[in-house]
C-alpha cells in the first residue's frame, strides 16, 4: 500500500479504511510505503500503530517503508520505530516480508491424530 501526499488528520480516515479492507483479506504481510508521503502527523502515526496492532493480533506482520525527514525522521523522533518495523526501501521491505512468508511455509503443520470411521472430532 502506498501513501501519497500528506498523512494528516484529513487523510487518516482513508488510511484506516484502506488498511481495514486489506486486513479483512487476512493477509500475512502488509507493506506500507511512505516514500511519497510529504507530511506525517501524529494521528497518521497512530493509524499506522493501530494497523500494526490489528495485523499482529491476526498473526501477521506490517513493514513501513520510510526515508527522509518527512517520515522516517518523524517516526524515529516520536519513538514509533520501537513499535513498527521501519525500513528505508521497498526492496528491503519485500525481502523482510518474503523471509516471513518463506519461514512460515517451511514450518511443518501439526500432526493430526487419525480418526476412525464414524468418530467425531
Amino acid at each position: 500500500m502506498t501513501v501519497f501526499g500528506d498523512l494528516d488528520d484529513l487523510a487518516v480516515n482513508d488510511l484506516e479504511q484502506a488498511t481495514a479492507l486489506v486486513l479483512f483479506d487476512r493477509i500475512e504481510v502488509l507493506l506500507i510505503d511512505l516514500t511519497a508521503t510529504t507530511f506525517l502527523s501524529t494521528s497518521g502515526m497512530s493509524a499506522l500503530i493501530a494497523a500494526h496492532e490489528s495485523l499482529q493480533a491476526m498473526g501477521g506482520k506490517m513493514i513501513v517503508v520510510a526515508s527522509g525527514s518527512a517520515t522516517a525522521r518523524q517516526l524515529r523522533l516520536a519513538g514509533v520505530t520501537d513499535t513498527l518495523e521501519v525500513v528505508e526501501t521497498v526492496d528491503t521491505a519485500i525481502g523482510h516480508g518474503a523471509e516471513r512468508l518463506f519461514s512460515a511455509a517451511w514450518q511443518s503443520p501439526p500432526e493430526k491424530e487419525p480418526q476412525r470411521a464414524g468418530a467425531r472430532p
